[in-house]
C-alpha cells in the first residue's frame, strides 16, 4: 500500500480563515525527558526545546560597542522574565556566571577575567558590559549564540514557552510576554519514548501530531493528511574513545563500514561539515577482541546506532558490549573504565569554527574547544589542523524529520536545525469554539 506523505513547507497563508491562537502539539520524545538548559544540547529535540525556552541576549536588546572596545548589550523595556518579574541586567551576568561553572564554560573563553572572575557587569537595570579577553575580539556574535540562553532559574527564561514536568510528560506552555513574540500554540506536550511500533500506533490513532519514525505503522496510508519536514541540514555523529584508546582511532577508521550505518539514518560521511576537512587519526593500536561501548540510556538514536556499529565490527572480529548508562550516572562513567561512546555534536553557533569547537568539546577537549571560540571571534578562519586533530571518528550526519498533521503550519528551522516551535499554529477552523 502506498503512503501519503505530502513533503511540503508550505503556510496557510492561502486558507479562507488567518491562522489562530491555541491548540496543542502533541509531540513524542526520542530520549529521556528532563526541564531544559540553556547551553545544554546532547539531540536535536533537547537543542528544539531549549530554544523554546530560552532566548540569547542579543535576542532581548541592542548590542553596541563602547571606545575601549567591550561589547554593550542594552535590555529592551518591558522585557518579563517566565515568572512575570521584568528582566534586568544582573539576570543577564548571573547567567553568565552559571553558564562559566557549568561543562559549557569554555563558551566564555574570550571574554576576560577581573580578580579571577568573569568580566561581565551590570551597569545599571538595563547595561551589560563584557570586557573581551584580547584586542580584536568581537563579542557581539557570542552574544547571538544559543549556549548563552539566559537562564535565571531552572526552566525560567524569556522564551516562547514555559516549561514544566507532569508526570512523565514535560509540557511547555505558551508565554504571552515572550522576548520574541507569544506562540500561537497554547502548548506543547512531550510523551516518554516509545517503541518505533508503539510510536506509530500512537500517531495513528491520534494520540500523538507528529512522530520522528514516520506516516504510518506498515507504510500504509495514514488516515489523516501528513506533512514531511526534513530538520537541518544534519547533526554530526561522533565515536569517541577514552583517552587510553586513541591510539586505537586509525585502526578503527580502516575497519568501519560506515555506509551499513545509513539504516539507522546517518548519511554516511567522515567530515563534520563540508567547509572542514575529515579528521586524520594517528596511532597503531591494535583493533581486536572484545570492546565496551557507552550510551545514554532511553536514547532510541544512540541504542540503535550502537547494534549497528556492533553488528559492523563483529564482521571485523572485533566483539562489542553495549552498556545503556543513565543520565545520572553519565559523568561517573566518563571517569570510569570504558572504550567508545557516541555522542551528537548539536551546533550552538552558526558557522563552521562554532561546529568544530562544538565537536572538540564533545570530544573531551573542551581547552582546544575554547581556544577555537576565542580565535574565531578574532577574525581568525583556518581550522584546518584542529579538525584534523579531532579525537574521535565522524560516523556520519543525522537529519531528523518530523512528519506531522498537515493541519500544522508554520513548520520550520533556524539556521542550526532547531525547529521554532514558537512559529508553528493551526488553521483559525482548528482552534475557534
Amino acid at each position: 500500500m502506498s503512503t501519503l506523505v505530502v513533503v511540503s513547507f508550505a503556510t496557510l497563508a492561502s486558507a479562507a480563515l488567518p491562522p489562530g491562537h491555541g491548540g496543542s502539539l502533541r509531540l513524542p520524545a526520542s530520549a529521556p525527558l528532563s526541564i531544559p538548559e540553556a547551553g545544554v544540547a546532547r539531540t536535536p529535540l533537547e537543542a528544539t526545546l531549549a530554544d523554546a525556552v530560552y532566548d540569547p541576549p542579543s535576542a532581548l536588546g541592542a548590542i553596541t560597542h563602547d571606545d575601549e572596545g567591550a561589547t554593550v548589550l542594552t535590555l529592551r523595556e518591558g522585557t518579563r522574565r517566565h515568572d512575570r518579574r521584568p528582566l534586568i541586567a544582573r539576570d543577564v551576568v548571573t547567567s553568565l556566571q552559571r553558564l562559566e561553572r557549568s561543562d559549557s564554560g569554555w563558551w566564555l573563553s574570550a571574554v576576560a577575567r577581573r580578580r579571577g572572575r568573569l568580566d561581565a557587569s551590570a551597569v545599571d537595570g538595563r547595561t551589560v558590559v563584557l570586557r573581551p579577553a584580547s584586542e580584536g575580539v568581537d563579542l557581539a556574535p557570542l552574544l547571538a549564540s544559543r549556549a548563552l540562553g539566559v537562564e535565571v532559574g531552572v526552566g525560567t527564561g524569556t522564551g516562547a514557552f514555559r516549561p514544566r514536568r507532569v508526570g512523565e510528560e514535560l509540557r511547555l506552555f505558551q508565554f504571552r510576554s515572550a522576548a520574541r513574540g507569544a506562540p500561537r500554540l497554547q502548548s506543547v506536550i512531550l510523551s516518554p519514548p516509545r517503541t518505533r511500533e508503539a510510536e506509530l500506533r500512537a500517531f495513528e490513532l491520534d494520540e500523538l501530531d507528529a512522530s520522528w519514525l514516520g506516516a504510518s505503522v506498515y507504510g500504509g496510508t495514514p488516515p489523516r493528511p501528513v506533512t514531511a519536514h526534513r530538520l537541518g541540514s544534519g547533526v554530526p555523529v561522533l565515536l569517541v574513545p577514552h583517552p587510553s584508546r586513541r591510539v586505537a582511532l586509525r585502526g578503527l577508521s580502516r575497519i568501519l563500514d560506515r555506509r551499513r550505518l545509513a539504516r539507522v539514518g546517518l548519511e554516511p560521511t567522515d567530515h563534520l561539515e563540508d567547509a572542514l576537512p575529515s579528521p586524520a587519526p594517528t596511532g597503531d593500536g591494535a583493533v581486536s577482541g572484545s570492546w565496551t561501548l557507552i550510551h545514554r540510556d532511553g536514547d532510541l538514536f544512540a541504542s540503535e546506532l550502537a547494534r549497528a556499529l556492533a553488528a559492523t565490527l563483529d564482521d571485523r572480529g572485533v566483539q562489542l558490549q553495549i552498556v545503556a548508562v543513565d543520565d545520572a550516572r553519565w559523568d561517573v562513567a566518563l571517569r570510569g573504565r570504558y572504550d567508545l561512546r557516541i555522542e551528537q555534536v548539536v551546533p550552538m553557533a552558526e558557522g563552521a569554527p562554532m561546529l568544530l569547537a562544538s565537536a572538540l568539546a564533545a570530544a573531551g577537549d573542551r581547552e582546544r574547544a575554547g581556544r577555537i571560540v576565542a580565535r574565531a571571534l578574532a577574525g581568525e578562519t583556518n581550522f584546518d589542523a584542529d579538525c584534523r586533530a579531532l579525537p574521535a571518528l565522524v560516523l556520519g550526519r543525522r537529519t531528523p524529520t518530523l512528519y506531522a498533521r498537515a493541519s500544522y503550519a508554520g513548520v520550520r528551522t533556524d539556521a542550526l536545525g532547531r525547529v521554532i516551535l514558537g512559529d508553528i499554529f493551526l488553521p483559525r477552523a482548528e482552534t475557534t469554539p
